[in-house]
């Protein structure tokens, strides 16, 4: 998706401006065919069939758990360091206590 300029944003673009957003785009094309793949090679999963001719997985829930996914990000535990905890507090000093 391209963004929402105006004319007066355009020409204030600088050739920096423009780089970032180009590669911005291009990394969302990356993201894109990737998730087109990720569903090309789920679907041909999803249809496999063991030796015996059965199928490998009978319920989406077998090929993709969505809660168990879930859950896992609430379990996650973010670490964060005293020497980072200083480096924020830096940070927010020098933007104004924000």
């Amino acid at each position: 998706m391209y963004p929402q300029m105006t004319i007066e944003e355009i020409k204030a673009t600088t050739l920096a401006d423009f780089e970032v957003m180009l590669k911005a785009y291009s990394f969302n094309q990356v993201d894109k065919r990737y998730m087109a793949s990720l569903i090309a090679w789920q679907s041909a999963l999803a249809k496999s069939n063991d030796k015996k001719g059965k199928p490998v997985y009978k319920k989406f829930k077998d090929l993709f758990d969505y809660e168990k996914e879930l859950k896992q990000i609430e379990d996650r535990k973010i670490e964060i360091s005293e020497k980072d905890i200083s480096l924020y507090s830096k940070i927010k000093e020098m933007n104004g206590g924000e």
